[in-house]
């Protein structure tokens, strides 16, 4: 057959659960993003859709788990999930959502931006996400020689939708370690507070774990009579796929690579 009709259960963990088939094959449908399994019966976005089941675009992650079907005539299935007590580290991270959804989506931050030198960033968040307060902090963490420099923003205004960021460009440490640099290494570390962890298809997450991206740091196109501002944005070359050879040159004992890696890996520091 070219198509299937389908219809999604969300199966409850704590008892048998009768699945109506109404006669035809039953097919119990898994899937799994990476070694945590990805529940996909949260419907498909839509306006305020944190405040239903939607999640993520259907992007989002769950704790490990296992469906338990009794083959005895019947149509009981059960969910089966880790104990969670004695399995921490089962737990999915917020973290790894959102970088998972800002390669796959439009980017969590559409725009991170300032419109002249010295004004604030403006930060734009996907309409996608949930429409409530998030994100607690971002700090900018270079590398300077053999040290990992940290440089605190401060959110002075914070919607739903949009941030008004102070960022330290200006800084004479930030001039001196990230932006004289050809190519600095610069990432973006976003903390998270728990304002979701009382949502449904939310509840699950590790809200501690800080999403780290590698940025860069682009000069806009001046506008009339004024000094052109800045852009943060995803790294255009290792944003994705980590530069390994760096990595490798900087973290021997984390990284003991003894091979010769692609030469689009190769080094930009």
């Amino acid at each position: 057959r070219d198509t299937l009709n389908t219809v999604g259960h969300e199966i409850e963990h704590t008892h048998d659960m009768n699945i109506p088939f109404y006669g035809r094959t039953p097919i119990v449908v898994s899937g799994c993003g990476g070694p945590i399994g990805v529940q996909n019966h949260y419907a498909a976005p839509k306006a305020n859709a944190w405040k239903s089941q939607d999640h993520l675009k259907g992007y989002g992650l769950d704790w490990p788990s296992g469906t338990r079907i009794k083959l005895d005539g019947g149509v009981k299935l059960k969910r089966i999930l880790p104990q969670t007590d004695k399995v921490p580290s089962a737990q999915p991270r917020f973290a790894v959502a959102m970088d998972f959804f800002d390669l796959l989506e439009e980017r969590v931050f559409l725009k991170f931006e300032s419109e002249v030198e010295d004004g604030p960033f403006r930060v734009v968040i996907n309409e996608n996400l949930p429409e409530v307060n998030f994100i607690d902090q971002l700090t900018l963490v270079a590398r300077a020689g053999s040290k990992w420099v940290e440089f605190e923003t401060v959110i002075t205004e914070k919607g739903p939708r949009v941030l008004t960021v102070q960022a330290p460009i200006h800084e004479d440490q930030f001039q001196k370690k990230v932006m004289s640099k050809k190519n600095p290494v610069l990432f973006l570390r976003v903390t998270f507070n728990t304002v979701l962890s009382e949502t449904k298809g939310y509840s699950q997450y590790n809200f501690n774990s800080p999403w780290l991206i590698r940025v860069s740091i682009k000069k806009n196109k001046p506008k009339f009579l004024e000094l052109a501002g800045f852009s943060i944005e995803r790294h255009g070359k290792h944003g994705e796929i980590p530069n390994f050879k760096w990595y490798r040159k900087n973290f021997k004992n984390l990284y003991p690579y003894n091979r010769e890696l692609p030469k689009s890996d190769s080094t930009d520091d």
